[in-house]
């Protein structure tokens, strides 16, 4: 069914791109860290105001710092960071891929 000449025709919410992994962060439904590196960082925010304040829950942390509570949970019982927990199933080692990226 053709649109109104007044009505703008429906657009879809950007989708991510298949090889960066970057979104488009202009999307209302943008709700995660963009990068791994930068849900790495909050990640690691989050355990620090854990830690840096007694009065601090983990749900409260984890809502700050915009990371999944279970996911703070692990971390604070010693659970890895993903790229280094599955570090074993690459098939490049870091310094060939750092090699291979440069």
């Amino acid at each position: 069914m053709p649109h109104a000449a007044s009505e703008p025709p429906p657009t879809l919410a950007p989708m991510a791109d298949p090889l960066s992994g970057h979104h488009d962060t202009t999307s209302p439904l943008h709700h995660h860290v963009s990068t791994m590196a930068d849900r790495e960082l909050s990640i690691r925010n989050a355990i620090a105001a854990y830690n840096a304040d007694p009065a601090m829950s983990i749900r409260r942390a984890a809502q700050l710092h915009n990371v999944p509570r279970s996911t703070l949970t692990g971390r604070l019982k010693g659970a890895n960071p993903h790229a280094l927990a599955h570090q074993l199933q690459q098939r490049l080692t870091p310094e060939q891929e750092a090699w291979v990226v440069d």
